[in-house]
């Protein structure tokens, strides 16, 4: 319960020596961090990466600390993250066009010139009911045949995670993180053996960079990625390969499964990680919980003539679940 506690009030714990957290700034002004563990002989890994960041275009300010997070800096970006994204919301729609209707056209099959240029992309998603399936990513070009970038890398990402997804998915499950993963590949596109912060030992099937050994673990920042993944407006303005380049991507062919030899059952790729949309039940709640007392009062009001009790009551069971609700949040953090 106590780690719990001061997990909800910002108060994180004094991080490794070998582990850094950076404390980022997006363009469209977002803020979170993400934490990196530092390999032997790699000092100073973390700091490249946020310059690298930064000259890519997509953070405007970078902090490298392994010294906790204050309860009001926390509090103070979880706020000012809230500001921003309602802004954000609100300028989308103002700005959104009236509808135009075109002509429907199927999109083409990416066809790669030489075949060597081939490369793909391992995507692990949940199947129900628990098992993990493989969807294969061709991660060469675009539907217009161009190379792809970071913006139309992460659509096309998304527009694959959303294929995957029903309507039940949408309503209770929420992605909670990206990770890079080794798997080892399954009958009917199956996966196992999941090992999180895994990249290939070398560059002999997979294309990344930088080149193994490894600077620093996990080689990107997952918040960072999932903020970019969902909801981030400043991946428009930026034209780069930065996060595309860094993702093992399978030369030529994608990783199918081979009885009579394990060791090609062996791939590397990205693992969507999904948890329940904690938001959509605690609307649903509060919804329930006003409702209900607004019944009684009008209910108490009408039988025994007493106002003042009908709504003292109603406000009494508002304030119990809205107390259930938030203790649920904070086991659930």
């Amino acid at each position: 319960m106590y780690s719990s506690t001061q997990k909800f009030l910002g108060k994180h714990e004094i991080l490794p020596n070998a582990t850094r957290r950076m404390i980022w700034t997006c363009k469209c002004g977002h803020a979170s961090y993400d934490e990196f563990a530092e390999l032997s002989g790699r000092e100073g890994a973390v700091v490249h990466f946020a310059k690298e960041l930064m000259q890519a275009g997509y953070i405007t300010r970078a902090q490298i600390t392994n010294q906790p997070l204050g309860t009001i800096s926390w509090i103070g970006g979880r706020l000012q993250n809230g500001i921003n994204l309602i802004s954000r919301k609100l300028s989308k729609i103002r700005s959104t066009p009236l509808p135009t209707f075109v002509k429907v056209s199927h999109p083409k099959n990416p066809v790669c010139l030489p075949a060597d240029d081939c490369r793909w992309l391992h995507l692990c998603m949940k199947k129900k009911p628990y098992a993990t399936h493989l969807k294969p990513l061709h991660v060469c070009k675009d539907k217009n045949q161009d190379p792809l970038t970071d913006k139309t890398f992460l659509k096309a990402l998304k527009h694959a995670c959303d294929k995957e997804k029903t309507w039940k998915d949408w309503a209770v499950l929420k992605l909670r993180r990206i990770e890079f993963i080794g798997f080892e590949a399954c009958p009917d596109d199956h996966v196992d053996h999941i090992k999180p912060n895994d990249l290939p030992p070398t560059t002999n099937e997979y294309d990344f960079a930088p080149p193994p050994p490894p600077k620093m673990v996990p080689p990107i920042g997952p918040e960072h990625m999932l903020h970019l993944f969902q909801d981030c407006p400043s991946i428009s303005d930026v034209n780069s390969n930065f996060y595309l380049q860094r993702i093992p991507r399978r030369k030529i062919e994608r990783i199918a499964y081979n009885a009579n030899s394990l060791s090609e059952n062996l791939g590397w790729g990205l693992h969507f990680v999904e948890g329940l949309n904690t938001s959509l039940a605690v609307t649903v709640m509060l919804i329930l919980s006003s409702v209900l007392g607004i019944i009684f009062a009008i209910c108490w009001t009408i039988l025994e003539k007493d106002i003042q009790g009908a709504l003292g009551v109603a406000a009494y069971i508002t304030s119990v679940m809205t107390l259930a609700v938030m203790t649920w949040q904070l086991w659930a953090l």
